[in-house]
C-alpha cells in the first residue's frame, strides 16, 4: 500500500513540476532584458525537478510490480518468483527499501540480496537530477528569476496591457480621441 501513495506522490510531482516548467518557459518568453535569465533557471530547476520524480517514478513502477506479485497469491509461493534464489523456509523478509531504491530480500541467516525489480541506475540518476534541481533553483532565485523580485504576474500583465495601449493611441493621430485604456487592477491587499 506504501508503494502505491509513494508512487501516486512521485507521479504526481512529476506533473507538477513539469507544468512549473512550463509556465516559467512561458514567463522567461514574455520577460524582457535581463530578467528572462533568472526566468529559465528557474524553468530549467522545474523540468530537473520533473526528471528527478520522473526516474524515482519509473523504479517505483518495478518496485511496486514486485511487491504486488507478492501479495498476488495470499504470501505463498509468490515470494519465491520475486526472490527465486531463496527456499521457502529460509525466506525470512522481503520488501522495498526507498533509499536508495531497491526490492530486498531476507533470509533466515540474515544475508541480503537485491532483485532486479529496480534498475540499479534509478537512485543514482535520480539524486542526480534532485541535486541539479536544487543548484538551479538557488540560481534563479539569485538572478531575480521570481515573481516576488519583480512583482506579481497581474501587475507586470497590467503594465504590458498599458504598453499596448500607449503603441493603439499613438497610431490614431492627434485629433482622432481613439479607444480609452483599461484600468490596470488595484495594488492594495486582496480580499479572499
Amino acid at each position: 500500500m506504501l508503494v502505491t501513495l509513494v508512487l501516486l506522490a512521485a507521479l504526481a510531482s512529476t506533473v507538477y513540476l513539469f507544468a512549473r516548467g512550463v509556465e516559467a518557459a512561458l514567463d522567461a518568453r514574455r520577460s524582457r532584458g535581463p530578467d528572462a535569465g533568472g526566468w529559465l533557471l528557474r524553468s530549467a530547476a522545474a523540468f530537473t525537478g520533473a526528471a528527478a520524480a520522473g526516474c524515482y517514478a519509473w523504479g517505483l513502477l518495478g518496485a511496486a510490480a514486485a511487491a504486488l506479485d507478492t501479495v498476488d497469491t495470499g504470501g505463498g509461493p509468490a515470494p519465491l518468483r520475486v526472490c527465486p534464489t531463496v527456499t521457502a523456509g529460509s525466506l525470512a523478509d522481503h520488501g522495498v527499501e526507498y533509499l536508495p531504491l531497491r526490492y530486498v530480500c531476507e533470509t533466515e541467516d540474515g544475508t541480503t540480496y537485491v532483485t532486479d525489480d529496480v534498475p540499479g541506475y534509478v537512485t543514482p540518476v535520480a539524486l542526480s537530477f534532485a541535486a541539479a534541481s536544487v543548484v538551479l533553483a538557488f540560481a534563479s532565485r539569485r538572478t531575480g528569476g521570481t515573481r516576488e523580485a519583480h512583482g506579481s504576474r497581474d501587475l507586470r500583465d497590467s503594465r504590458d496591457l498599458r504598453d499596448l495601449w500607449a503603441d493603439v493611441d499613438s497610431s490614431h493621430g492627434p485629433g482622432d480621441a481613439g479607444p480609452t485604456p483599461p484600468q490596470p487592477p488595484p495594488t492594495g491587499p486582496r480580499s479572499p
